[in-house]
């Protein structure tokens, strides 16, 4: 697998500095057609295959984009960890796609120790899951339904964003 170089990398950060400040939320129209979420499998930071489509029959799927060094996922992820909390009923479940390069995973490993996540870490060497959903920022933020189609998309965070995700999931948990 290729690791994320210098440059790539501080223009990931700036990007995530950037639309850190301007989040922008993209839900689907009521009755609007849904896209259907990229299809992948891959090994956890624990060694474990990982196949979304296994997390999609569970229930309500976030898939979230971050990396160590973005300040706007770590926020993200605290929100996160609290609707987690609320909708684990509903078997919720987060995977969270680390862009950190090869070389840092012993420090995404450290910082999900410490962190004490309730998520499915996964590290993206090579970026390959970020291409299939066209992450262009971080920290990117997917919520997809049990019917495979995703229902949100988040670039960025500032506070006050996880009241839509909220919304959506208890939309698409109502009848569960």
């Amino acid at each position: 697998m290729k690791e994320i170089s210098c440059g790539t990398r501080r223009w990931l950060h700036v990007a995530c500095i950037l639309f850190s400040s301007v989040a922008m939320i993209i839900a689907a129209e009521p009755g609007g057609n849904l896209p259907a979420a990229p299809r992948f499998s891959v090994r956890d930071i624990n060694n474990r295959l990982v196949s979304i489509d296994t997390l999609i029959a569970r229930g309500p799927l976030i898939v979230d984009f971050w990396a160590t060094w973005c300040a706007p996922c770590m926020a993200e992820f605290r929100a996160i960890e609290k609707l987690v909390k609320k909708y684990g009923d509903k078997n919720l479940t987060v995977l969270a796609v680390s862009e950190d390069g090869p070389s840092e995973a012993a420090k995404v490993k450290q910082t999900v120790r410490m962190k004490k996540w309730p998520f499915i870490v996964v590290m993206d060497n090579g970026r390959s899951i970020a291409q299939k959903f066209n992450v262009t920022a971080l920290p990117a933020l997917f919520l997809i339904g049990s019917d495979g189609k995703i229902r949100m998309h988040t670039r960025g965070f500032v506070p006050g964003d996880e009241a839509k995700l909220e919304e959506e999931l208890r939309e698409i948990t109502a009848d569960k």
